[in-house]
């Protein structure tokens, strides 16, 4: 459930503050898989990091936003 609701929040952002976003020159992206907060000494990853929302400004600069 919870993930449905990051997916519906993220679209309405994508979809409805479109204006926004463009006007200030960022480029949208869903979000393209997990990042890692840390790897243990096994080298196993551990906690899961998925920002919600993502955005690129036209100088690179990338912004993440989570919704948890």
């Amino acid at each position: 459930m919870n993930q449905l609701f990051k997916e519906s929040i993220a679209e309405l952002v994508h979809r409805e503050l479109r204006d926004v976003w463009q006007s200030r020159g960022w480029i949208f992206h869903a979000p393209n898989g997990p990042r890692h907060l840390l790897c243990d000494e096994t080298r196993n990853n551990r906690f899961n990091l998925l920002p919600d929302i993502r955005f690129e400004t036209a100088t690179g600069e990338r912004l993440r936003f989570s919704l948890s």
